[in-house]
């Protein structure tokens, strides 16, 4: 989690015009532009066939090796060296040359590039920094997995974390080269940039935080100045986590339900089901029997009980079973989540039904008159 920094306004760059010159006409730095761009275009070109005939003499030479760090390292010392007045910084001329050295060496062979994935990951923006865009990355599940690819020849190089300026060393990673023949090679540094991310409006509404366990170290400051009470759970990558905030609606229906159920019991019990004609609502502990047996012990937990929503052309004052649920107004958005939620678990629910029909061999619609009727509860 980086320091909030004021936002920074991009202003265009004013350039001067020397005293006793004129301003070049704009049509005619396009031009000059156009012809420049032809000329690049056409050494560009070039470069790539030249590539060509160099991958063509090391097969024929029985070389293995098509990309050379050292040889990469000293091309881009050179750009460094001639790019000494500007005006493009180093590290755009750089990435420049980068994407222009990766396609050219994709010519000759694409690399494979195996890395911790998923695809979203600081690795795999290592990955891109490193060797550019005209390779084919491997995205594995775990750093060993990474390693092994390597190992086997599946895949030409790996790149994994292997140390944070705030956390130290990545140990899973330190003690695979132990017992690994594999050697570094070359190290990329990115600058990273921690984002709390979720499909909530406030801070307040976080129930879980997933991330990749040395996120959540390096954050650990201002996860426990700012959200002390949340739930932290470790997920295999950051790239994981984001999946996991924008698909999963049973994380958040369990956030949801635990913001119901902390709420004191008076303002539980102003929307209590008896205040419902068709008892939809908070139910207390101890207020259900299950098996309306007297001789059995109530249900010892808390309920919610609701109903879907009526769809076009249902008439919900005909039918029990639908609209007409209670909702607690001291919990902003928990209404429109739910009745989203459940309409999504009716859809579930129908489509499993007729699917278990299919299995048994009967008409689809088999069973869909006895599910005539659903209800939810959390």
């Amino acid at each position: 989690m980086s320091k909030t920094t004021p936002p920074k306004v991009l202003r265009p760059r004013k350039v001067s015009v020397p005293v006793g010159q004129t301003a070049v006409p704009v049509a005619d730095s396009r031009a000059a532009i156009d012809a420049i761009d032809t000329q690049l275009q056409t050494l560009i070109s070039e470069r790539a066939r030249i590539a060509q005939t160099v991958g063509v003499a090391k097969r024929a030479s029985g070389a293995a090796d098509f990309y050379s760090p050292e040889r990469e390292a000293a091309v881009l010392q050179q750009v460094l060296a001639r790019n000494a007045q500007g005006p493009l910084a180093d590290e755009e001329m750089l990435r420049l040359f980068r994407e222009i050295m990766s396609a050219c060496l994709a010519q000759q062979s694409p690399l494979k590039i195996a890395f911790l994935g998923p695809e979203g990951t600081f690795t795999q923006q290592a990955v891109l920094k490193h060797f550019g865009h005209s390779v084919r990355a491997l995205p594995l599940a775990a750093i060993d997995e990474v390693f092994t690819e390597v190992e086997a020849g599946v895949a030409d190089f790996g790149v994994v974390p292997i140390e944070n300026s705030t956390e130290g060393t990545v140990s899973h990673t330190a003690d695979m080269f132990l017992t690994s023949p594999l050697k570094i090679c070359g190290e990329v540094e990115l600058r990273v940039h921690q984002h709390l991310m979720g499909r909530v409006d406030n801070l307040a509404a976080i129930e879980r935080i997933c991330s990749h366990q040395q996120s959540l170290a390096q954050c650990r400051g201002w996860l426990k100045e700012n959200l002390p009470q949340v739930e932290l759970l470790p997920v295999s990558s950051n790239a994981e986590a984001a999946r996991r905030a924008r698909d999963e609606q049973g994380t958040a229906a369990l956030a949801w339900g635990k913001r119901f159920f902390r709420l004191p019991l008076a303002e539980k019990m102003s929307v209590h089901a008896a205040k419902s004609p068709r008892r939809r609502g908070f139910i207390a502990a101890g207020g259900v029997n299950p098996d309306a047996n007297p001789d059995k012990a109530p249900d010892l937990k808390e309920r919610f009980m609701m109903s879907r929503e009526p769809l076009p052309g249902e008439d919900a004052a005909a039918d029990f079973t639908i609209g007409q649920s209670q909702w607690p107004a001291m919990l902003p958005g928990f209404a429109a989540f739910m009745k989203a939620h459940m309409g999504k678990r009716v859809t579930l629910a129908q489509r499993l039904i007729r699917a278990f029909a299919l299995s048994l061999d009967l008409p689809e619609d088999y069973f869909d008159a006895v599910y005539a009727r659903p209800g939810g509860s959390l």
